[in-house]
């Protein structure tokens, strides 16, 4: 009989999870919305289905004999992933447990339980109640959907002026059913922790700190790692992480957090029961730490979660950078694979192909192009990264 492991999702962050699913002797069965994404060419088996529907994909799964389901770097994947292992008895983190962390109000509100700090909140179901709720929080405030990925939806707004666009921006990716959070805008530096929940423990191993687009302070355009050894320095920040994962009684897997630091406090802006995207997981974490997390979540998805994780002491700094470039139609540019041959080059990808016209970036997902670099030093990446810039060019039509 041949041993299947489902992946929901199917996008270009899937890919490496499929590989290593692969080389430990399974069969992928892929469910994405999209038959051209890089999951569906990767897989031994494919069906085209919205991720959002997970009855539908449940449907898909009882037509197999699958071992386990399982997906990474994609948020909304992962209650529908938990609603087919409840339903077909496999392992998982509880449908329950899954929306705590993908829907930001009941994320909030289980946070403020465990008495960690997170922005000023107000959950709205109309326009009114935004604008109401925006004058007591005071401005600027963010306008965020309750359950979206890659900041679909999310705008800062810093006057009343802009208010309406923001609130139906959030609405259209929230769902109609679904309000619409007004948050307190923190102006602190943001930090981001990636970690694995064991057995009994979490164990945070990799701490990033963030810039973000002048164009757009909701999007990251780089996340800059240091050392673990490092992550001494940031004893309080990884000490809450972990006790926030711990108190969201998360079973096992891998995990994404994200905080503003402010006036002494580390406020939760999200976290997440997977990989932070961009191939954080799959390839900043065992930079980082020496872990391979995704081989630890294969192991615990087929029933064999680990009792504790250990990290080495790599000494490495890294760097994902976004690009972006000049708005137009794009006719050439230079070859990936010339890039990725650099040394300290881990990985670098275009978003887009000759033809398409680049526009300005609005979320995660239409950034340009991303470049994970890695160096003995912080100033090693500064240097690294404008090697990479003088040697990416694009024309255009």
């Amino acid at each position: 009989m041949e041993k299947i492991i489902c992946v929901v999702a199917g996008g270009e962050w899937q890919a490496p999870l499929i590989s290593r699913i692969q080389a430990k002797g399974f069969k992928v069965l892929n469910i994405n919305i999209d038959s051209s994404a890089k999951g569906a060419s990767l897989a031994n088996y494919f069906e085209e289905a919205d991720v959002l529907d997970k009855k539908l994909c449940l449907a898909i799964a009882r037509r197999y004999e699958l071992a386990a389901v399982v997906t990474d770097q994609s948020d909304i994947a992962v209650p529908t992933v938990a609603y087919i292992a409840e339903k077909l008895s496999l392992p998982g983190i509880g449908y329950q447990c899954s929306l705590l962390f993908t829907n930001k109000l009941r994320m909030r509100k289980h946070a403020d339980n465990l008495g960690i700090s997170c922005p000023e909140y107000a959950a709205v179901n109309s326009f009114e109640d935004a604008e109401q709720q925006a004058k007591n929080i005071g401005y600027p405030v963010v306008i965020k959907p309750t359950a979206s990925q890659s900041s679909r939806g999310v705008c800062l707004v810093k006057s009343p002026d802009f208010l309406k666009d923001a609130f139906d921006a959030a609405r259209k990716h929230s769902g109609l059913k679904e309000p619409v959070l007004v948050e307190q805008f923190i102006e602190g530096t943001e930090w981001t922790v990636e970690g694995f929940k064991s057995d009994k423990k979490h164990f945070s191993l990799a701490v990033s700190h963030k810039s973000h687009y002048e164009s757009n302070p909701m999007v990251a355009s780089h996340l800059t790692y240091e050392p673990i050894d490092a992550m001494l320095k940031h004893k309080e920040l990884v000490e809450q992480n972990d006790r926030l994962i711990e108190g969201f009684k998360l079973p096992f897997g891998i995990t994404h957090a994200e905080y503003k630091y402010e006036n002494g406090v580390y406020y939760l802006i999200e976290v997440a029961a997977r990989g932070g995207g961009t191939k954080i997981s799959s390839h900043i974490i065992p930079l980082m730490s020496g872990v391979d997390v995704n081989d630890l979540l294969i192991d615990s998805i087929l029933g064999d979660i680990p009792f504790a994780v250990v990290a080495d002491v790599t000494g490495k700094y890294s760097q994902l950078c976004f690009l972006d470039f000049p708005p137009g139609e794009v006719k050439t540019m230079t070859n990936e694979s010339d890039v990725a041959k650099l040394p300290f080059v881990v990985d670098f990808k275009y978003n887009f192909k000759p033809g398409d016209t680049l526009r300005p970036i609005t979320d995660d997902r239409s950034r340009h192009a991303h470049v994970l670099l890695e160096s003995s030093s912080e100033d090693g990446l500064l240097k690294n990264l404008e090697q990479v810039k003088a040697m990416v060019h694009i024309s255009y039509e």
